[in-house]
């Protein structure tokens, strides 16, 4: 019988039934490092030798497409193979939108006053606001994260060093850490309420699934970061935060 949700993921589960079984997956799978197409392998055999542990590629596959999953504790070692994962997977969101962009240029063009004029405008300011949110992560997140790792380690801190501590914690919290989902649930929604089905209905349906699977993406990562990211950067800020801070003089 197949499982009727990722919770059910174990350990000892071949790569490619749960792939079969949650095809949604396949995306989180291959950033990870793991392939497919490994036979009769399970996840924790696919995972041995890798640099994410065993733990954290349960709890990622079961939080991707369970938002009620409470993903149980982590190791601190985790941290840092966690925010390559996760900012791997915020890059790899820049083709996804170069790719709508020109599906949706060559719908206005196969026909002209259906309506999708206003979705490429929203969706243009909409594109810019999300690469914003990128090249920020980008540049900040991993050196401040790996940063914050390492003075964990540090027989002392400075008050240089809680400013660093708040900066991770801003990076990686609710109001700054998000990446603006809602817009492109309005965008399926304009596509839907005012625009007309062109004859080419093959690549209509295609931009539609392309704009759902988008959708499902932003909420995946913003899951990961909700539910494990900010816990374990809290965590150790609050650890590092025991310890009285060195001042000069």
């Amino acid at each position: 019988m197949k499982k009727q949700t990722t919770n059910d993921i174990q350990a000892t589960d071949q790569v490619a039934e749960i792939i079969i079984t949650h095809p949604q997956l396949l995306k989180s799978v291959l950033r990870m490092g793991i392939s497919p197409a490994l036979g009769n392998t399970t996840l924790a055999e696919a995972c041995s030798g890798k640099s994410m542990e065993l733990e954290l590629c349960l709890e990622i596959l079961r939080i991707s497409s369970d938002p009620n999953y409470k993903p149980q504790t982590l190791s601190r070692y985790a941290l840092l193979p966690l925010v390559e994962f996760y900012s791997s997977s915020i890059s790899a969101l820049r083709p996804w939108f170069d790719i709508l962009g020109k599906h949706l240029h060559s719908l206005e063009s196969l026909q002209e006053g259906l309506g999708y004029s206003a979705v490429i405008k929203f969706f243009d300011i909409y594109k810019e606001r999300v690469e914003r949110f990128i090249s920020l992560q980008e540049e900040q997140l991993k050196d401040t994260i790996t940063h914050l790792y390492e003075l964990f380690y540090s027989p002392v801190i400075t008050e240089e060093d809680l400013e660093l501590i708040n900066k991770g914690l801003l990076l990686t919290n609710k109001e700054e850490g998000d990446i603006p989902s809602n817009e492109i649930g309005d965008i399926y929604s304009l596509l839907l309420r005012h625009t007309k089905v062109p004859e080419n209905q093959l690549m209509y349906c295609g931009t539609m699934l392309q704009v759902s699977d988008l959708k499902y993406s932003l909420e995946c990562i913003n899951n990961i970061r909700a539910k494990l990211l900010y816990p374990m950067v809290a965590d150790m800020a609050r650890q590092i935060r025991k310890r009285k801070p060195e001042t000069e003089g």
